[in-house]
């Protein structure tokens, strides 16, 4: 992934209270996602959790992300149970 615009970068600076410009694949895994940034993504609105997950991960599907951010973030559905059922391995 080539990184978040500028625009992008500042709207996630703005709804986190923090500048995120040094996290780009700072995640490894969904596991990751989940166990240091979890609460960060259920702040942020559907389009830019998608972004953020995918930035944090230096890439990844926009369909895990999108799932991820809603059967995780959202639904709190259990993050185990989501790799199981729902990871698409990439």
């Amino acid at each position: 992934m080539a990184g978040l615009r500028d625009s992008t970068l500042k709207a996630l600076e703005r709804d986190l209270g923090r500048d995120v410009s040094q996290e780009e694949g700072s995640c490894s895994s969904y596991r990751e996602v989940y166990d240091l940034h979890i609460n960060d993504v259920r702040k942020l609105a559907p389009l830019d959790a998608d972004r953020y997950i995918r930035y944090l991960l230096g890439g990844s599907s926009i369909g895990n992300a999108k799932l991820f951010a809603y059967f995780v973030a959202k639904e709190g559905m259990d993050i185990d149970h989501w790799m199981e059922n729902y990871y698409e391995k990439e």
